[in-house]
């Protein structure tokens, strides 16, 4: 059943990323970063995202299409009713974007977990397309594991 989501986009720089990670202190949050010309699983991380919204899970895309790509990546977002925080880096697909994003050997998808205090927890990458199911697997497990961390900590029962 195809829900009414708004999706939206927004081209940001480095600084502008690092403020939209600021803002979500205090949640468990997975970046993804995509690209059109990639798998990209986001149907999955949509459905993941509404698996642990309640226990704090807040999912961020970072589309590394070109600036000019812009449409068609708002497009596959809409497609899959990602309403997450959708964010699309204004230097596009540049060897400086991948540098920036610490996605090393530039393959896509890459995911990066962050702790509720806003620290790197866990870099999880595609090292080829065959994995990407059992990438899936590894995320979660991820997710799964930072969420019940600070929640045995903070709900003290």
């Amino acid at each position: 059943a195809k829900r009414d989501v708004e999706v939206t986009l927004r081209a940001v720089d480095d600084a502008e990323f690092q403020q939209v990670l600021q803002e979500q202190q205090g949640k468990v949050v997975l970046v993804t970063y995509w690209a059109t010309w990639t798998a990209h699983q986001m149907a999955e991380i949509v459905q993941l995202r509404d698996q642990y919204a309640d226990q704090g899970l807040v999912v961020v895309t970072m589309s590394v299409d070109e600036p000019e790509e812009e449409k068609a990546a708002l497009a596959m977002l809409k497609d899959n009713q990602a309403d997450l925080v959708n964010l699309i880096s204004k230097q596009g697909a540049e060897l400086a974007t991948f540098k920036q994003f610490g996605i090393t050997g530039g393959i896509l998808p890459h995911y990066q977990v962050y702790d509720r205090e806003g620290n790197l927890a866990q870099r999880i990458m595609a090292e080829n397309a065959k994995v990407l199911g059992n990438l899936h697997q590894q995320v979660e497990v991820a997710v799964r594991s930072l969420l019940t961390d600070e929640n045995a900590e903070s709900t003290g029962d």
